[in-house]
C-alpha cells in the first residue's frame, strides 16, 4: 500500500529556487524526477484561505476566511476566528483516518495538541512565531524546522504513519525577522540576516534530501508552497486613504495609531471601511449593514470609485506601488460569501493595513504586524510530486490549490469525498497526455530491466513489479 508525506513549506519562492539552483542539489533532483510547476495563484492571496483549499480540496471553503478573523453575518467588526471553525471542516487529516489510513500531523494551522485524530498523532509547537522570533538568534528558523523534520522522521519510522502532513515555517520567520530589523525591531544582527535567507534555502535542501533518503519506494513525497513569500517593502494604510477622501468618517480622530476596531466611527456618514488584511474593503450598504447609507443602485459605481481612488496612491508617493483590485463577484459566486469583503486589494511588495492615525496621515508606512507576519504572499507558489517508484520529469503549471487533496486520495486509491471540487494532479497529467505512450513504455521497460536485475540478485521480484505496474497505471501507461 502507498504512503504519502506532504510537506507544506511556508512561502517557497520559485524565483529563488531558480537563482540558487546550482547550490540546491536536492531540489535539482526533484525537478528532474517529479511532476512540478507553479501553482495558480488566485486572489485574495490569503494565508487561511490558501491552506484550507489545500486541506479541504474545495475552492470556496465553508467558513470563508477572508482574514484570521471574519464576519459571521453583517456587523461592523470581524469577530469570528478562522481557527475556531477549521476543526469542523472535512480535511485530509480527518477524512483519511476514516479510510483506515494512519495519520500524523505536524504544526498544521488550526490544530493544537488538544486536537485528536483517531488512531493518529498530532504534534504542534505553535504556528505563529513572529513575536517569539523577536530577539532570537540567527539560526532560529533552522532550529524550528529541524524539530519539525525530526517529528516527520519519527512519525514515518517509529509510528509507521501512512499519511504525514507537516508545516515548514522557517522562511516566513526569516522574512519577519528581516522586516523587523529593517524597521528598527529588536532582533540583533546586521546584513547577515539577509544572507540567512540564502543559508536557509541550503538548509532546507539538505533536510529534504535527508527525508527523501529515508523514504521507501512505496512512499510519494509531495512538496507544496501555496504561495511564494517575499520580503515586505512596507504597508498601504487603506483607512488613511478613506478618511482623507471623506469616505470613512470618525467621530473623533485618535491621538495615536489604532486598529479599526478601536476607532470611533460615525456610521451615519461612512460609505466604506477596510479591515486591512489582503486589502479587504466593505461598502456600508443600505439594507445590508446596520447603519448602511450607500444605495444598492450605487453599489457598482462605488466599487469602481474605490478602485480608482486606492489605485492612484502611487501618484503622490515616493515609492512606486503596483496595485491590483478585484470585486467580490469576480472571485466568489455562491451565497455563502455574502458577508465577505466587497473588494480585495493587492500591492506588489506591499501588504495592507487597517491601522489609522499615522503622523501626517501617511498612506504608506512600516508598521510591524501584530500577528507577527511581515511578508507579502502574492507571488506564485510551487510544488513537486515525487514518486520514487516511477520517477520522471514533467512540468505542469497552473495547478489549483484545491487539487492537492484529491491527489492524495488518488495515490491512496480512495474515491474522492463528495465535498472536494478539485481534480487530482495525476488525472490532469493523464488528460493532457503529458507523457507519450512510447516514452512511457520505454520508461517501463527500463524499470522492468532493473527488476530483472534485482530479482537475479534476490532484492526484487513479482511483488515489486506489481507495485511499479500499479504506479504506472495511475499515470496512464
Amino acid at each position: 500500500m502507498s504512503r504519502v508525506v506532504l510537506l507544506c513549506i511556508e512561502g517557497l519562492n520559485s524565483e529563488l529556487l531558480n537563482n540558487w539552483q546550482d547550490e540546491l542539489p536536492v531540489f535539482g533532483v526533484l525537478k528532474k524526477s517529479s511532476i512540478h510547476g507553479q501553482i495558480k495563484n488566485i486572489p485574495p492571496f490569503n494565508f487561511p484561505d490558501c491552506w484550507l483549499k489545500v486541506f479541504c480540496g474545495h475552492n470556496t471553503n465553508p467558513v470563508y476566511p477572508w482574514d484570521f478573523h471574519y464576519r459571521e453575518g453583517f456587523s461592523y467588526e470581524e469577530r469570528k476566528s478562522y481557527f475556531e471553525d477549521v476543526k469542523a471542516l472535512n480535511t485530509l487529516y480527518k477524512d483519511l483516518p476514516k479510510k483506515v489510513q494512519k495519520v500524523g500531523v505536524v504544526n498544521i494551522p488550526g490544530i493544537d495538541g488538544e486536537f485528536k485524530i483517531p488512531g493518529g498523532f498530532v504534534i504542534s509547537s505553535g504556528f505563529f512565531a513572529g513575536k517569539k522570533a523577536n530577539g532570537a538568534g540567527d539560526d532560529y528558523a533552522e532550529k524550528v524546522d529541524t524539530n519539525a523534520f525530526d517529528s516527520i522522521f519519527d512519525l514515518y519510522g517509529n509510528k509507521s504513519c501512512d499519511f504525514i502532513v507537516a508545516f515548514i515555517t522557517g522562511y516566513a520567520r526569516l522574512l519577519d525577522a528581516v522586516y523587523r530589523l529593517k524597521t528598527g525591531g529588536n532582533i540583533p544582527g546586521s546584513e547577515k540576516h539577509f544572507e540567512n535567507i540564502h543559508v536557509y534555502y541550503k538548509f532546507l535542501d539538505k533536510k529534504i534530501g535527508e527525508l527523501k533518503d529515508q523514504l521507501n519506494d512505496d512512499t510519494v513525497l509531495l512538496i507544496l508552497s501555496a504561495y511564494g513569500l517575499a520580503s515586505l517593502k512596507g504597508r498601504v494604510n487603506i483607512n488613511e486613504i478613506l478618511v482623507n477622501s471623506g469616505d470613512l468618517c470618525l467621530e473623533k480622530k485618535p491621538e495615536q495609531i489604532l486598529a479599526f476596531s478601536d476607532l470611533k466611527v460615525d456610521w451615519e456618514k461612512t460609505r466604506c471601511w477596510s479591515t486591512g488584511f489582503n486589502g479587504a474593503v466593505f461598502i456600508n450598504l443600505k439594507g445590508r449593514e446596520p447603519q448602511g447609507i450607500v444605495d444598492k443602485v450605487e453599489y457598482n459605481k462605488m466599487l469602481d470609485y474605490i478602485i480608482n481612488l486606492i489605485g492612484g496612491i502611487q501618484k503622490n508617493q515616493d515609492v512606486k506601488v503596483d496595485f491590483y483590485g478585484w470585486k467580490r463577484n469576480e472571485l466568489y459566486f455562491d451565497i455563502g460569501s455574502a458577508s465577505g469583503p466587497d473588494l480585495f486589494m493587492a500591492f506588489n511588495g506591499f501588504s495592507t493595513s487597517e491601522l489609522y492615525g499615522h503622523p501626517g496621515g501617511a498612506v504608506t508606512s512600516h508598521d510591524l504586524s501584530p500577528e507577527g507576519f511581515n511578508a507579502v504572499t502574492n507571488n506564485p507558489g510551487y510544488f513537486y510530486l515525487y514518486d520514487p517508484a516511477v520517477s520522471y520529469s514533467k512540468k505542469l503549471d497552473g495547478v489549483n490549490l484545491e487539487d492537492f487533496a484529491p491527489t492524495v486520495f488518488e495515490i491512496f486509491d480512495i474515491l474522492n469525498c463528495g465535498h472536494m471540487t478539485g481534480e487530482s494532479i495525476l488525472s490532469t497529467v493523464r488528460k493532457v497526455k503529458a507523457v507519450k505512450k512510447q516514452s512511457g513504455a520505454t520508461l517501463f521497460q527500463s524499470r522492468l530491466e532493473t527488476l530483472a536485475k534485482e530479482e537475479r540478485e534476490g532484492s526484487g521480484g513479482q511483488e515489486h513489479e506489481e507495485k511499479i505496474r500499479s504506479r504506472l497505471d495511475a499515470l496512464g501507461y
